[in-house]
């Protein structure tokens, strides 16, 4: 796992995600290790396909394409739950991230489930990679933390490792949602808000060079109606017994509702295809 010096130009703002996350992922990698296969892990999965991260789970399996074989890039991978999924699929994953405590935490993941990943710790501004080598370059929840300047630069990244006729997608929260920035001014007022700065995505077109704005290389659309109404228990204290009932009537009553999530909402989902 490399581990290189910040670049002498990264922006403050990504020095103080560096830390965030770092903080974060410390807290994660102190406890154990969520199972992903158990019939159990199946099981609340299946009860939880309502919220979010079963969302964005789906989301980046269509995307990223069925076929076995691909090598696919993380950039931001956080837990690599997405990542691991994929490796268990037959694909081979390479998973970056800022914070070195959770790339620890993701490859003891990895190997506690016999599952190859390659880990770097890198910034997604800056990627230690040749250009052209994967097939797909995705995220969930990495470009909504930076202002356009560094999505583009973070996006022009991803479009450069990627081979001619891959993909990059980046899937983030949509300023549709009026949940989400209710629910984290909430959390940011109560000192419950680890994450730093967070701004919805209305698009990414903007950020990016204007010929593949030109040529429709670009598609973008929204999911995730119901998928919003998570968040909302960041209204209620960490552990808390209101929280737990919360997110139990949620998922149940989310997963009954799971299909008001072709509906626009919690997720801005865009999708690059490299071209020559």
């Amino acid at each position: 796992m490399n581990h290189p010096t910040p670049p002498a130009d990264e922006d403050a703002r990504i020095r103080q995600a560096r830390t965030n996350w770092s903080r974060h992922w410390e807290r994660v990698a102190a406890g154990p290790a969520p199972d992903l296969f158990s019939l159990k892990a199946r099981l609340k999965r299946f009860l939880r396909r309502g919220g979010g991260v079963e969302l964005a789970w789906r989301l980046v399996r269509r995307e990223t394409g069925d076929p076995r074989g691909q090598r696919l890039l993380e950039a931001g991978c956080g837990t690599a739950e997405h990542s691991l999924r994929l490796a268990r699929a037959g694909n081979r994953v390479v998973l970056l991230d800022v914070s070195r405590a959770a790339l620890e935490f993701d490859q003891r993941r990895a190997r506690d489930l016999g599952l190859p990943a390659a880990a770097v710790q890198a910034s997604i501004l800056h990627l230690p990679f040749k250009p052209g080598i994967f097939d797909a370059a995705f995220n969930v929840g990495v470009l909504d933390h930076f202002g356009p300047e560094m999505r583009a630069r973070a996006l022009a990244e991803m479009l450069r490792v990627t081979r001619e006729s891959g993909r990059v997608i980046s899937v983030n929260n949509d300023t549709r949602s009026g949940i989400h920035p209710l629910a984290m001014r909430r959390a940011q007022r109560a000192g419950r808000w680890p994450f730093g700065p967070k701004d919805g995505v209305a698009s990414l077109r903007d950020c990016l060079p204007p010929q593949l704005r030109r040529d429709g290389a670009v598609r973008e659309y929204s999911r995730g109606f119901a998928g919003q109404f998570e968040y909302l228990h960041y209204y209620f204290a960490p552990e808390s017994r209101a929280r737990k009932v919360f997110l139990t009537v949620y998922y149940l009553a989310s997963c009954a509702l799971n299909a008001l999530n072709f509906i626009p909402g919690q997720f801005r989902v865009t999708v690059i295809r490299k071209r020559g």
